[in-house]
């Protein structure tokens, strides 16, 4: 487990205030006074953002009241303070004080406090003898056992003393390199200095007994010996802590090494991604080029195709026509054939209605339908989405205008082809053309064709191609006089 550091609390009057403790979650840093590290009731934030309690707090108001971190001024006013209650303290696990001597017990601070006071059994005692560091539960089978042995007075000093020389050396090998050396010539001249004190003042005491004296003799020995053991201590110590700086320093050479050889690789790679993603876009772009120009061909072959198309279409309307008006004129007004156009291009059309707010479209002949020389229209109108069709027809003056009956009392049909043969067609509408008045004679009207009339049913465009009966930009209809 790794080591933690114990938190000291104070100012909340309980059981936790002045005593060390490790909390499993540590209690955050603006909690901590920022110049003696407790953790106060209540604490103070300067303007410096430096934290107080609320004792450092005074003292630094009493000199001169500046902060004493860094100098900055304190002003009364500009201070926060703000205050921790007992119960957020009590409320957090803490791990039990004995965790260091190998207890694992953490929960609430009124359970951890139990468990310490009650059932814990790492608590730890000196042993009289060897002066060694034993277990509560186990020091009366650690007497027991003979392992150490009752020891004079002076015996006892000599160990501590020893004790604390090697105590001092296994926490100087924790240090760099650059303190061993200072490190072993403080403890050399402390061990002589202790050495030589304790033998100054035994030698005080020394009587003519001879026993003493060669007590005397043995603990001086025994306290070179441990300066020699301290010395070969360090010397180990400084030479492991250099071979595993030597090793360290190899290992980060070696990585610089392959930080260096990964870098080239690196870019070598960027390089040659770069020439191939070039290579890549010119031969897209050279595709794209190529591309645009057989589309550009494909779209003049269109176009040649179209114009061939509608050139065909007229030339059979203008033949049908030609066939009825062939007829004599007493079967003219027996015959009604359906015409069927097409308003095409539909883009230009739905262009010419969002600019100039509507578009007239009509076949380039119309037809004689039981003698009325009548010609079918559409008009799209409005804008974007808000455009729509109206479909209508005009009656034209004809050779048989003389022998038809006016007003003309006829009914017709417009329907809706979709280009696909497994799709229905719509009927936009079937209207009488009895119902509506004024349909007279073309010349009453000063010799020209009578307006357009429009059904009623008006259609939305989207709703149109939103149906598919668009293909190849046109749309079909078929116009019929029943």
């Amino acid at each position: 487990m790794a080591l933690e550091s114990a938190q000291t609390v104070f100012g909340f009057g309980c059981t936790l205030d002045w005593r060390p403790t490790v909390f499993v979650n540590g209690i955050p840093s603006n909690r901590v006074c920022s110049a003696c590290g407790l953790v106060p009731s209540n604490i103070a934030l300067l303007p410096c953002r430096h934290l107080l309690c609320q004792s450092c707090y005074d003292r630094c108001a009493s000199n001169g009241s500046r902060c004493c971190l860094d100098g900055e001024a304190i002003l009364a006013d500009d201070v926060l303070w703000s205050a921790t209650s007992a119960d957020s303290i009590l409320g957090r696990n803490i791990r039990c004080w004995n965790s260091p001597l190998g207890c694992g017990v953490t929960g609430p601070v009124s359970e951890v406090l139990q468990h310490f006071n009650t059932d814990c059994e790492h608590h730890t005692v000196t042993c009289p003898c060897c002066r060694g560091s034993v277990a509560h539960k186990d020091i009366v089978n650690h007497l027991a056992s003979g392992v150490c042995g009752p020891t004079s007075g002076t015996e006892i000093v000599a160990g501590e003393i020893v004790d604390s020389g090697i105590m001092g050396i296994t926490s100087a090998l924790s240090n760099l390199d650059a303190k061993v050396s200072l490190l072993q010539r403080s403890i050399e001249e402390n061990l002589e200095s202790m050495a030589s004190g304790s033998v100054r003042m035994l030698a005080q005491e020394v009587t003519a007994e001879s026993p003493i004296l060669e007590s005397v003799q043995c603990l001086e020995n025994t306290l070179t010996e441990g300066a020699q053991l301290c010395r070969c201590a360090l010397d180990d110590a400084r030479a492991t802590l250099q071979n595993d700086i030597a090793i360290v320093a190899s290992s980060l050479q070696g990585i610089k090494n392959e930080f260096g050889l990964l870098n080239a690789s690196l870019n070598q790679t960027f390089e040659e991604k770069s020439s191939e993603t070039l290579a890549l876009c010119t031969n897209i772009k050279r595709s794209i080029d190529r591309l645009e120009t057989a589309v550009a061909g494909e779209r003049k072959q269109m176009r040649e195709k179209l114009g061939t198309i509608e050139k065909i279409m007229q030339d059979r309307l203008r033949i049908e026509a030609a066939s009825v008006s062939d007829l004599p004129l007493e079967r003219r007004l027996l015959v009604s054939k359906a015409l069927e156009w097409s308003i095409e291009p539909w883009s230009e059309a739905k262009m010419e209605s969002h600019v100039r707010s509507s578009a007239f479209v009509h076949p380039p002949h119309g037809g004689y339908f039981y003698g009325y020389h009548i010609r079918p229209c559409a008009l799209v109108k409005g804008v974007a989405l808000l455009q729509s069709l109206l479909l209508g027809y005009e009656v034209c003056r004809g050779e048989c205008d003389q022998l038809v009956t006016w007003p003309m009392k006829k009914n017709l049909r417009i329907t809706l082809l979709h280009p696909e043969r497994n799709h229905s067609d719509m009927t936009i509408v079937e209207d009488c053309i009895s119902e509506r008045p004024g349909i007279c004679a073309p010349y009453i009207h000063c010799r020209r064709e009578l307006a357009a009339r429009w059904v009623k049913k008006e259609m939305k465009v989207k709703e149109i191609e939103e149906s598919h009966y668009l293909k190849d930009n046109k749309i079909s209809l078929r116009f019929e006089v029943l």
